[in-house]
């Protein structure tokens, strides 16, 4: 059963790094075909004569590199992004379970023991995705040659902000994972998930006074765990939301471990 985990997360791997790749190519091609004027931007080979003197999307990030640095907590950053969206497309891995007759054929283990090792394999996943996306990133900066304008000042913060991203991300899966574990269908729940925490994101910026104090106090107890509002804060200053590190682990934790207890009381 644990090679099947295995399988799994190694076809969702794959296809994840697919996707980021075609995506990096894209970025790739698209620099030295770009051409940026004072009227907007254009991409085409050889330009357009119409649009004056335009200088190449090569050129002009060589030149916004000579006056710029580039901390490499901002492509921890943006790597964090793709593996929460990845880890969230393996929250309904019990479900799936559900689905089928994996359990037929097996040497008996409990449910406990093999619901945590089927956590382990996605969590180790999800820190994989993130190298990938995290190296991935840093390819067009090769391509242009600005890989040495990358810093290292902030990197002192770097493993308190992959700590804080994977734990955003494992904190959404456990979520999920607490609500579809008993469940054979566990997909519409993650889409559901998706447009309760963004609708909820929105609502929270709604200033008091203008809402029922009741229906207030309600939308910002919720976005206490509400993984988008720690991701909004991990692209703003992280450093001034390290007090959520822990928050955001206890909660994952927390939902994993209803998981672990719903999928041990679940009839079959």
């Amino acid at each position: 059963m644990y090679y099947m985990d295995f399988l799994r997360v190694r076809r969702a791997l794959r296809t994840y790094s697919i996707v980021l790749g075609c995506i990096v190519i894209l970025i790739a091609i698209t620099i030295p075909l770009s051409r940026v004027t004072t009227h907007g931007f254009t991409v085409g080979i050889g330009g357009d004569s119409s649009l004056g003197d335009a200088r190449t999307g090569l050129a002009l990030l060589h030149e916004l590199g000579k006056d710029h640095s580039f901390p490499i907590d901002d492509f921890a950053t943006a790597a964090i992004a793709f593996a929460i969206l990845f880890a969230t497309g393996l929250s309904t891995s019990l479900s799936r379970v559900n689905e089928s007759a994996l359990f037929a054929f097996v040497k008996p283990t409990s449910r406990e023991r093999s619901t945590w090792v089927t956590f382990g394999i996605d969590a180790a996943a999800i820190f994989v995705a993130f190298l990938i996306a995290f190296v991935l990133s840093l390819v067009p900066f090769a391509e242009v040659g600005l890989l040495g304008r990358i810093t290292f000042d902030s990197a002192v913060h770097l493993p308190a902000t992959i700590a804080f991203g994977l734990g955003i991300g494992l904190m959404w899966y456990g979520m999920v994972q607490a609500a579809t574990s008993t469940l054979t269908r566990g997909g519409a729940i993650l889409g559901i998930s998706w447009g309760v925490f963004a609708t909820m994101r929105g609502l929270g910026s709604i200033p008091q006074g203008t809402i029922p104090d009741s229906f207030y106090w309600f939308i910002h107890a919720f976005n206490t765990i509400n993984p988008l509002v720690y991701l909004q804060a991990s692209f703003g200053d992280l450093h001034g939301h390290y007090g959520s590190l822990g928050v955001v682990w206890l909660v994952a934790l927390a939902a994993l471990a209803i998981a672990t207890f719903r999928r041990s009381r679940m009839e079959v």
